[in-house]
């Protein structure tokens, strides 16, 4: 079948891409070197601000000036098959947007941008993913107890990389603050300008004008129907679940729009440094001791912490409020300010070198599962564990005095030799 317009895949995956958004020139010879840049540059942002990021207001535009409005269609001339949205993966229930920024809104929270996996059933009928402890599902429930029985939902595609950015992540975080937050405006600090935004047909959202597309309707909050199965971001098959309906009523977007869509859980799917950020300056001010964090790019489930221990049990008292409250934080590995958190080597080298796992193990039990996870048994409930890998003092049941690293030694007797090998070839030796 001949679609209209092009395709594009994962394009904020690459780290360099993400520096060039974020203002950074990227490292040529090393992509953690440009990642870190990014974080550090966002973490400044967040100290000049008293942890809270910049935000300008959005600009109004007429429906004339918006090109996400250069073709509009309703009622049944609507068709969301008509373009190339893709099966990721062939045991997908069927084609997927999976990149759309859903439009909620609530009295208590706002209007509220997030990603949710839409599987496109027809040319009107789109099922929508609210999955649990997501802010689009607490607009469903409160729509509910309101007693209605549809809410109005819209579907921006083809979105500029910062409203992606805050739609896919917990940037800006809402921990602790239940009053609406104005995320374009959000985007919009990030972006150093006004996001242009436009009225949706229906009067009821104002939405990025610069999209390639907009998906205008309602969601059934009752009437559920199958969707999925889906290939998820841990790297299984999810299962097949009932799930909302939402049926489109107008749909417009630019002529020839270019349709992103996205491969789940293959790269990093959108810019991550300003989330990174946020999680180690929030986990430095209630714990100055905590130097680097990260959450690897190449799995799920595991957060890499390191600190300069000043006291024995530190890594547990740092980690353990993480581990417990973050349903994404199933392994938690507290290392030493001498190893580097975004080079995964270094860290099972921590893990196997200092970590004693009788008396440097923390398990925490019955905690708030991620949805997708697929080791968990009831999909609502797991366990946890803390991995203390730095070294073990002596009150902590560690050797009385800790062996040293060969490398610090040789770097000590020949300070030069290693600084130059790695000048010229920079991943030619291990660190340790």
């Amino acid at each position: 079948r001949k679609y209209p317009g092009p395709v594009i895949s994962n394009p904020q995956g690459n780290v360099n891409a993400e520096a060039l958004l974020l203002g950074v020139g990227p490292d040529a010879r090393d992509i953690n070197v440009t990642y870190e840049n990014s974080t550090r540059k966002m973490l400044n942002v967040l100290k000049e601000n008293d942890g809270q990021w910049p935000a300008i207001p959005t600009r109004e535009i007429s429906s004339e000036q918006a090109l996400c409005k250069q073709v509009v269609l309703t009622g049944d001339d609507v068709d969301a098959t008509a373009f190339p949205f893709m099966r990721g993966n062939p045991g997908d229930g069927g084609p997927y947007i999976n990149t759309a920024s859903v439009v909620t809104t609530d009295p208590k929270h706002g209007v509220n941008y997030g990603i949710y996996r839409c599987q496109l059933k027809g040319p009107r009928k789109i099922m929508i993913n609210f999955e649990g402890g997501q802010t689009g599902i607490k607009a469903i429930r409160a729509a509910k107890e309101r007693k209605e029985t549809t809410v109005p939902v819209c579907l921006v595609i083809g979105q500029d990389p910062m409203t992606w950015m805050i739609s896919a992540s917990r940037v800006p975080s809402r921990i602790g603050n239940n009053d609406p937050i104005d995320e374009l405006a959000v985007a919009g600090g990030f972006r150093g300008q006004a996001i242009d935004v436009v009225r949706s047909e229906n009067g009821k959202f104002l939405v990025p004008a610069n999209a390639e597309m907009v998906i205008e309707g309602t969601v059934d909050i009752y009437n559920l129907e199958p969707e999925g199965p889906y290939h998820e971001m841990y790297g299984y098959l999810g299962h097949p679940k009932d799930n909302f309906v939402f049926t489109a009523d107008t749909l417009t977007h630019r002529k020839d729009p270019w349709i992103m869509n996205s491969f789940t859980g293959v790269v990093k799917e959108y810019i991550d440094a300003p989330q990174r950020a946020d999680s180690l300056y929030r986990l430095q001010q209630s714990h100055p001791q905590v130097v680097d964090y990260a959450s690897p790019n190449d799995t799920q489930g595991i957060i890499y912490i390191s600190i300069k221990k000043d006291a024995p049990g530190q890594a547990f008292e740092v980690s353990r409020p993480l581990a417990m409250f973050n349903p994404l934080a199933r392994v938690v590995v507290v290392v030493d300010d001498d190893v580097d958190v975004l080079n995964s080597a270094d860290v099972r080298f921590a893990v196997a070198t200092r970590w004693q796992p009788g008396i440097a193990t923390e398990i925490i039990k019955n905690r708030r599962s991620f949805p997708l996870d697929p080791a968990s048994p009831d999909r609502k409930t797991t366990s946890k564990i803390i991995i203390d890998a730095t070294r073990q003092w002596p009150e902590e049941g560690g050797p009385e005095v800790y062996q040293r690293l060969n490398r610090d030694v040789f770097e000590e007797a020949y300070p030069d030799a290693i600084a130059q090998v790695t000048a010229k070839w920079p991943n030619l030796l291990v660190k340790n």
